[in-house]
C-alpha cells in the first residue's frame, strides 16, 4: 500500500474515533451523569443481592462517556452518590458485564466534574466469599479497607485495583484497620496509614514484640534510641497490647490527636491499663507519632495456674505498698452434692513486705512470693471459708496476658 494512502487512512480512522467520542461528550456531561444517581448521606448500609437486581441500568452512552470508549459494552447501574470534602463527589455503581461478572465501582470526581480516581471491587467475590473484609467511608471522607479475618476464604482474591469483597458504608470510625484508602486533598484514593491507623499499627506491632518496626512509627525524643526503646526497662517486656477504644479527637491538615484506651501486658514489668493521647505529625509524606501523653493508668497483672481446670489471679491498683486482688480457682472434680465443679474465690488487698513478698491478712492469710513479674507462688493459711473443703489456693501461678 502507498505510504501516503496508508497515512491518510490512519488519519481518517483517528478523526472518526475522535468524532464519535465528541458525540458521546456532547450527549452526556458530568451533571447529566450525576443526576442519574440518588444523592445520599452517610450512613448507607450494605447492598444485598435482591437490591442489586432492582437497580436501574443506564443507557450505554453513559458508559461510553465515562470510559471514553465507544466499543465498551458494559452497563452502569447507579447505587448512590455522595458529596465529599473539597467539593469532590463520589459515584457508587455496578458495572455489568454480559456474563454477569459484575464490578462494584467507586469513582471520585473533582468540583469540575473530572474523574480523578476510582476503586473497583469484584461483586461475586464480595457477595459470596467466606472472608470478612469491610470497606467504609467515614465522616472525615476517608476510605477504609478493614481485613478482620487474616486467613481469607478461598473465594477471595485481589488483582488489579480490586480491594475488598464485602462492602459497607457508615459514618462511624472503626476500632482498627489493616489498609486505608484516603480521599486526599488532590482528589486521589491514596493508600497508607491515617492517624488512627498509624497508632493502631504501632500498638499492634509493639504487642508483637517487633520493636524495630514499632520504633519506626514514632519520633519521640524522650524514648531515645532503638536500643533504649526496646530495653526491658522501657517497652522490651511488652508481649501484647489490646485496645477497645481508638478514636481521633482532633485533626487538621498538619496534626492529629488520637485517644486510646488499652491494656499493655508485660512479663518483665507490671502490666497496665492506660488511657492516653498520641500526637501524630502529618506534615511529611509518612506520618509519625511525635508525642504521647498519659491521661490515666493503673498497674495490673494476671496469672493462671495449670493445676486447675480454670484459674485466674488478677491484680489491680498495684503500687509499691500494696495491690488489690481477686483469686478464682475451679477444679476438674465435681461436687456430688451441688453437681458443680469444686471451686473457690477470694478477694482483698495485699501489702508488700518486700519487693517480692506480699501478704493478705483478713479472716485468713495468703502469702504471695513473686519471682520477677512472670510468676508468683501462692500459699494459703486457713482459707477454707472461701473454697471447697477439698481444695486450696496453693500453687505456682504464671503470667497471663490482660484482656477486656
Amino acid at each position: 500500500m502507498n505510504k501516503v494512502l496508508f497515512y491518510l487512512l490512519i488519519v481518517i480512522i483517528s478523526q472518526k474515533m475522535m468524532y464519535n467520542n465528541q458525540i458521546f461528550a456532547q450527549n452526556i456531561d458530568f451533571q447529566d451523569f450525576k443526576s442519574q444517581f440518588v444523592q445520599k448521606k452517610l450512613p448507607v448500609r450494605y447492598i444485598d443481592d435482591a437490591n442489586v437486581k432492582q437497580l436501574k441500568t443506564l443507557p450505554i452512552n453513559y458508559t461510553h462517556w465515562l470510559f471514553q470508549n465507544s466499543s465498551d459494552t458494559r452497563t452502569i447501574s447507579p447505587v448512590a452518590g455522595f458529596d465529599m470534602k473539597y467539593n469532590n463527589w463520589l459515584a457508587v455503581f455496578f458495572l455489568n458485564y454480559s456474563d454477569q461478572n459484575n464490578q462494584f465501582y467507586l469513582c471520585l470526581f473533582n468540583k469540575n466534574g473530572v474523574l480523578t480516581d476510582s476503586i473497583s471491587l469484584d461483586y461475586n467475590s464480595m457477595m459470596y466469599s467466606e472472608s470478612n473484609t469491610i470497606v467504609e467511608i467515614d465522616q472525615w471522607n476517608c476510605i477504609h479497607v478493614i481485613d478482620e479475618v487474616i486467613d481469607r476464604g478461598a473465594g477471595w482474591f485481589m488483582q488489579g485495583n480490586n480491594v475488598a469483597n464485602y462492602l459497607t458504608f457508615y459514618a462511624g470510625r472503626v476500632e482498627w484497620s489493616r489498609t486505608t484508602y484516603y480521599v486526599d486533598e488532590s482528589g486521589k484514593f491514596a493508600s497508607g496509614n491515617g492517624p488512627r491507623e498509624l497508632v493502631s499499627e504501632f500498638l499492634l506491632t509493639l504487642g508483637s514484640a517487633n520493636f524495630e518496626e514499632a520504633y519506626s512509627f514514632q519520633k519521640i525524643k524522650a524514648w531515645g534510641s532503638l536500643e533504649q526503646f526496646s530495653s526491658p526497662n522501657a517497652f522490651g517486656g511488652i508481649n501484647q497490647v489490646v485496645f477497645d477504644t481508638m478514636k481521633i479527637i482532633y485533626e487538621d491538615d498538619v496534626h492529629a490527636q488520637v485517644y486510646c484506651h488499652a491494656f499493655y501486658s508485660d512479663s518483665i514489668n507490671w502490666g497496665m491499663e492506660v488511657s492516653q493521647v498520641f500526637y501524630v505529625n502529618k506534615t511529611f509524606e509518612e506520618p509519625f507519632i511525635d508525642d504521647m501523653k498519659v491521661i490515666s493508668f493503673s498497674k495490673q497483672m494476671k496469672y493462671s495456674c495449670n493445676d486447675f481446670h480454670f484459674s485466674e489471679f488478677f491484680l489491680k491498683n498495684i503500687d509499691e505498698h500494696s495491690f488489690e486482688f481477686e483469686l478464682t480457682i475451679v477444679s476438674n472434680e465435681i461436687d456430688a452434692e451441688k453437681e458443680t465443679n469444686k471451686a473457690g474465690q477470694i478477694s482483698g488487698t495485699a501489702k508488700f513486705l518486700t519487693s517480692d513478698h506480699a501478704v493478705y491478712e483478713g479472716d485468713c492469710t495468703l502469702h504471695f512470693y513473686f519471682k520477677g513479674k512472670s510468676m508468683v507462688e501462692v500459699k494459703e493459711m486457713n482459707c477454707s471459708k472461701y473454697r471447697h473443703k477439698d481444695l486450696n489456693f496453693n500453687g505456682t501461678y504464671k503470667f497471663a496476658t490482660l484482656s477486656f
